[in-house]
């Protein structure tokens, strides 16, 4: 019975020292300043996260509400995710408070006009998706984000040119502007980017030469539904020694080929090369 009595006020000691330690536990101000001023942008509150007006807000631990990620050493915000969320409203200037931020996914909502500038000043961001809203505007000539690796800016109403990201970010993976109002040229400056491994720029009003270097970085290069009008080279594409069958596609619809044949005819790739290449040097089909 006595064993009994003292297991039951160790659980109960226990007890009150973790409601101590949560009760104690406050976000850390400088992010509490952010997301004070994120939800003030918003049209509506979001689920799980304390009422905008609660005079009592201070007191909550913000890095147990929906879409928030603290880092268990700090307790300073390292994540923030909403996407879907049917958000509605545009981003404060003062979400660049979130200075300890490296993942930042507001997708799939309905958050619109201008980003603020200083967002694009995040030491520590390494992902950012905005994609799939109503955002709008020109960026900067250059964003200053030396720790990125992902950025989606997809299916949003941005114009201008393509900003310059190389002047920090020569570690990005990943850049994706399609379904925007983009103009003018792609930047030389992506010929940098060595570990680039995405560039999708679809359905923009993109111009100029596809520069032959674009054709060594990604794996997944997207750049259909644009107003290019040349293809820098001369490029030499060798597909030999595979087993390519079926018609050849229709990458190449705007150039001619000179098409090597040599040992023979060794392919079973089908129909004429599309008509008109001028910059593509070679075309290897053989052993096929």
């Amino acid at each position: 019975m006595v064993v009994v009595l003292e297991i039951w006020v160790l659980v109960i000691l226990g007890v009150s020292q973790v409601l101590a330690i949560s009760q104690n536990f406050t976000c850390n101000s400088t992010d509490l300043t952010a997301l004070k001023g994120f939800m003030d942008g918003l049209e509506s509150s979001i689920d799980g996260w304390w009422p905008t007006n609660s005079l009592s807000i201070s007191s909550f631990n913000c890095c147990n509400w929906v879409g928030i990620n603290c880092n268990s050493s700090s307790g300073r915000i390292v994540g923030l995710g909403l996407p879907k969320k049917r958000l509605i409203g545009g981003l404060s200037d003062l979400i660049s408070n979130l200075d300890q931020l490296t993942k930042l996914n507001l997708s799939n909502n309905f958050l619109t006009g201008p980003i603020p500038i200083s967002l694009f000043h995040l030491a520590h961001l390494e992902v950012i998706d905005l994609s799939r809203n109503g955002f709008n505007g020109v960026f900067l000539i250059s964003i200053h984000l030396p720790a990125l690796q992902e950025l989606d800016f997809s299916d949003n109403f941005f114009t201008g040119s393509i900003p310059g990201l190389c002047v920090n970010s020569s570690g990005i993976r990943v850049v994706k502007f399609v379904v925007n109002s983009l103009t003018g040229i792609i930047p030389s400056e992506f010929r940098n980017f060595s570990f680039l491994t995405h560039l999708c720029l679809a359905s923009n009003s993109l111009s100029g030469a596809i520069s032959e270097f674009l054709f060594w970085l990604p794996r997944e290069l997207d750049l259909q539904d644009n107003m290019f009008n040349s293809i820098g080279g001369p490029v030499s594409l060798d597909v030999s020694c595979n087993r390519l069958s079926g018609n050849l596609p229709d990458f190449f619809v705007a150039c001619s080929i000179e098409r090597k044949r040599e040992g023979g005819d060794a392919t079973a790739a089908k129909g004429a090369e599309p008509p008109q290449v001028t910059s593509i040097e070679k075309f290897d089909t053989t052993w096929h």
